[in-house]
């Protein structure tokens, strides 16, 4: 688990960082399409139409800077934050919202004593987390490593919680989380979010860094180096094929 946790931290670290204009259309196309529903859940339970977040690397901050002066957002800051300690003045903000990362954060029951302590007297979190069952990527990441000729082993079931705080991603668990910090009126809302891919080459562009992530996590050097042999790994076939993905919505007042 570890070891999962180690690059995946690795690959956030870098991941958008060397992004040309034209990779960063596309970036945001591609995120539109997979992300733009979940967020707009997670504004929609909180209450909101705008949003104040951290994030914990450089590089995505920077690229979201770069869209928001792109598409001529107002009223938008950046800024590289803990959100275990922030260090924002307390109570000072209505809502705290997080989009999938209380699954991946090192200590994410620090994240909810942060939350309560910026929030003004009851004032709301919500944040997104992958359900416990979710498959989504998975399955045909799996049946794709299968396929080829060398040895490309897959973490299976892959975790859902990188972190190892399962109690985040379990529906039953999350209320107890929340409660132990303080927050009231906790409510969690599961659901389905189904996004089509294309083709493999378009479920590849999607979910290259799910692969990426799983190669450097569990592959050895000889099977990286076969795989520089073949192109694109996975990248064969056709087919207008949907992937669905569980996620969970849990939201509280302080």
């Amino acid at each position: 688990m570890a070891k999962v946790q180690e690059e995946l931290g690795k690959m956030f670290k870098t991941f958008s960082s060397n992004f040309d204009d034209e990779q960063l259309d596309k970036f945001i196309e591609d995120s539109e399409r997979i992300m733009r529903r979940p967020a707009e859940l997670l504004l929609k339970q909180a209450g909101l139409d705008a949003a104040t977040s951290t994030r914990f690397a450089l590089n995505l901050v920077n690229t979201l800077k770069r869209r928001a002066e792109k598409e001529k957002w107002i009223n938008v800051e950046t800024a590289v934050l803990d959100a275990q300690d922030s260090g924002l003045p307390a109570s000072s903000f209505s809502h705290v919202t997080i989009n999938f990362a209380m699954h991946v954060i090192p200590d994410p029951g620090a994240v909810l004593q942060e939350a309560m302590r910026v929030l003004q007297p009851g004032g709301t979190l919500a944040f997104t987390v992958w359900h416990r069952d979710n498959l989504g990527w998975v399955p045909d990441m799996a049946s794709c490593f299968e396929a080829l000729p060398f040895e490309a082993p897959m973490l299976s079931p892959v975790p859902m919680a990188p972190n190892g705080k399962t109690e985040f991603i379990d529906p039953d668990l999350v209320p107890e989380q929340l409660r132990r910090c303080g927050f009231e009126d906790v409510e969690v809302q599961t659901a389905e979010h189904i996004v089509r891919m294309e083709s493999a080459a378009d479920y590849l562009r999607n979910f290259a860094m799910m692969r990426d992530w799983m190669m450097r996590a569990y592959w050895s050097e000889d099977s990286m180096e076969k795989a520089k042999g073949m192109g694109p790994v996975m990248d064969t076939g056709s087919g207008d094929v949907p992937e669905a993905e569980q996620m969970m919505l849990p939201v509280a007042t302080g």
